[in-house]
Formats: structure tokens, C-alpha cells, sequence
């Protein structure tokens, strides 16, 4: 298994617009925690006017390099 740097998800970070047939949201992905957490926060709403919120934390486990 190869070992990640600690940039390796960098190209994630960002806001981004989303879309889909039936619906838009938008996703915000940013690094909390002096840089050692990925939190990505998600919002979307669907045509039919119903809302989907979402959270993610992401933490490299750098036991075995991933």
C-alpha cells in the first residue's frame, strides 16, 4: 500500500456548486482542526422542495500511512 501525503486531498477543498436532474445543492469542503481534519458539508434541495443535509469528517490514519 502506498502512503499518502498530507496534500493528497487537497484538490477536494473548495465551494462547489452541484446539480442533478431532479435537483441543486452545493458542497463546501475545507480543513478544520489546525489542517488534520477534512470536513466536507453538504446541502441540497430537490425539485420537489425537500432538503438532504450532510457532514463528513475525514482523518488520514497515519498508523499505516493512509
Amino acid at each position: 500500500m502506498s502512503s499518502l501525503e498530507d496534500d493528497a486531498l487537497d484538490f477536494w477543498l473548495g465551494d462547489w456548486s452541484v446539480s442533478w436532474p431532479e435537483g441543486t445543492g452545493t458542497n463546501s469542503i475545507r480543513r478544520i482542526l489546525d489542517g488534520k481534519v477534512i470536513e466536507e458539508t453538504f446541502e441540497c434541495r430537490d425539485a420537489d422542495g425537500s432538503v438532504l443535509l450532510g457532514r463528513s469528517l475525514s482523518v488520514r490514519d497515519t498508523a499505516d500511512g493512509t
